[in-house]
């Protein structure tokens, strides 16, 4: 097809103009540091769910990315990033290393961007910028003694940047939707949970901000933690206590002594909101500067000791979910779906299971999406596999899945893209109370997308665009290497442009009609520019005849 090499030819000539440099000073313990870094004018918007469209994609299971044969390891942390292009997944107990997989592979088994070893690991965390092409991992090495924190990009296998946390041992990190603001967690030498914050310029390195520092008790030991969306809020639990911090200045909002030591914690996307599980679940929102407890829970009636596990709240705060286990019969799971307002919580549905057998079905994560409309749920399944062990929930469907995962194993960890559009999955290869060693990645595409991509844009390799529409529309093609600050609306045109129109380097151009079948489809070889790493490049499709519309925005990141 023509586009093809048209797109080709736009992509190599315009990369150039994709790309500005930004020169930073940042201070280390080391000294003050200049360093010139390019970076691509990506930023944008959020956008919302386009126009229906006729033939949209169906929901699949994008790929599988199955432990090395020497080794074995297990996929025990997972985190979707940079709009849901990227998948990074924290491999363990064997081979320790942090792989970066394009949620939209078309290969079978999935073929990575990149890998990082990290040989003396013995555990490996990751925390991606829902937004943004930057992840913080840990790499924590106990018997040495190592406990570091790196900030890696996804154009590079090579860390950007990486410090050393002053811990007794437990380490974890959370980091802002927009990567600018990452949040380091640990019990300090002195017993007393802690938390570093760093801002990232960039991208282009860590640049301490402030250490915030847990009221001292004997029950102060570091728990979890969380960050909000926008960087500006951290939440701090410790063994019975809940604290909100000002991220920049460190200063303390509100505490709660309420709480207790299992790791079920959330922070909305501007700190308004927070939440937690526990032996009771609870919901806190703020009003008049106070924040106020709006949700006091626990399921005495069906359960004989009730333990809500795993937890999130939507990043506009308007959904709760937790998903929890019946510590006196470990094979019963529920799954409780709240809507928030500013004063109350309603329950809107339950996800009920009473499964048979000898293992747990511990709920391990709950991810929500920003809108709260999409909810994911991992446990480690029941002995007689009464569900999916990962879950795909529409909150104004209710309690079926609208999608799943049904592992041979059990998942560890699961995230789901801001959007709602991917989900990604780590398991183990057999049950969790099993013994055994291997596991997989997974990315799963809820579908519902009328312009959609398959494959990996790294250089050299083959992706392909595919449009839906109705037989007789004519399909456009735009591309920019921007999005704009907000979606906008046409009044002859059904959903909004998301594109920059400053960046544009392809404007709206006829493709052709959709033919019988309603899809167009076309196949483009990422040119072998390496100047080009770095470069994002967002198309949309447009359809014009009979119901002028926009469909969705897909992103491009150019990779390794």
């Amino acid at each position: 097809m023509l586009l093809t090499s048209s797109f080709v030819l736009l992509l190599s000539s315009a990369v150039a103009g994709a790309i500005e440099t930004q020169t930073i000073q940042y201070v280390t313990p080391q000294g003050v540091f200049t360093k010139t870094t390019t970076l691509p004018r990506t930023k944008g918007g959020v956008f919302a769910a386009t126009f229906p469209n006729p033939n949209p994609s169906a929901s699949s299971l994008r790929w599988t990315y199955p432990n090395g044969v020497a080794g074995p390891w297990i996929t025990q942390d997972v985190s979707v990033g940079n709009r849901g292009t990227f998948a990074w997944l924290g491999q363990n107990q064997n081979a320790e290393r942090v792989t970066l997989v394009s949620t939209t592979d078309d290969q079978a088994p999935a073929l990575p961007i990149w890998e990082d070893v990290l040989p003396n690991a013995d555990y490996v965390e990751v925390a991606a910028a829902d937004k943004a092409p930057v992840c913080a991992v840990v790499n924590r090495d106990f018997p040495n003694g190592l406990f570091e924190v790196r900030l890696y990009s996804g154009f590079s296998p090579v860390a950007v940047a990486s410090v050393l946390v002053p811990t007794q041992g437990d380490v974890e990190v959370a980091i802002s939707d927009d990567g600018e603001r990452i949040a380091i967690g640990y019990t300090d030498l002195a017993g007393i949970g802690s938390v570093d914050v760093y801002d990232t310029v960039g991208g282009a390195g860590l640049v301490f901000v402030t250490t915030i520092v847990a009221a001292p008790s004997a029950f102060s030991a570091f728990r979890e933690h969380d960050i909000s969306a926008d960087g500006q809020v951290v939440l701090l639990a410790t063994q019975n206590t809940d604290q909100l911090f000002d991220a920049t200045t460190g200063a303390p909002i509100h505490v709660d002594t309420t709480t207790v030591s299992v790791d079920a914690h959330a922070i909305d996307g501007d700190g308004d909101t927070f939440v937690r599980g526990g032996f009771d679940v609870g919901v806190w929102k703020k009003s008049g500067g106070t924040y106020n407890r709006i949700l006091n829970f626990k399921d005495t009636q069906n359960f004989g000791f009730f333990v809500a596990s795993a937890c999130d709240v939507s990043a506009d705060g308007s959904t709760f979910v937790a998903a929890a286990y019946d510590a006196t019969n470990l094979n019963k799971m529920r799954i409780d779906c709240w809507s928030l307002t500013p004063t109350t919580a309603i329950l809107k549905w339950r996800f009920v299971s009473n499964g048979i057998g000898s293992v747990q079905d511990s709920p391990q994560t709950v991810s929500v999406s920003d809108d709260g409309k999409f909810i994911a749920v991992a446990t480690w399944g029941s002995g007689n596999n009464a569900h999916p062990e990962v879950m795909l929930f529409d909150r104004d469907v209710g309690n079926v899945p609208v999608a799943s995962i049904d592992t041979p194993g059990s998942p560890f960890d699961c995230d789901l893209s801001g959007d709602g559009q991917f989900l990604v999955a780590g398991t183990k290869a057999v049950h969790a109370n099993n013994f055994g060693n291997g596991g997989e990645g997974y990315s799963l595409d809820r579908g519902a997308q009328g312009f959609r991509m398959f494959g990996t844009t790294s250089i050299g390799r083959t992706f392909t665009l595919e449009a839906g529409g109705s037989p007789g529309e004519t399909l456009l093609l735009a591309a920019s290497f921007g999005l704009a600050p907000t979606p906008i609306s046409s009044g002859s045109f059904a959903g909004t442009f998301d594109l920059d129109p400053g960046l544009m380097f392809l404007t709206p151009t006829p493709i052709g009609a959709f033919p019988g079948s309603g899809s167009i489809a076309f196949s483009t070889v990422v040119p072998l520019a390496p100047a080009a790493v770095g470069v994002t490049v967002h198309a949309q499709a447009i359809r014009t005849g009979g119901f002028p519309a926009c469909d969705n925005h897909v992103s491009l990141p150019i990779t390794p």
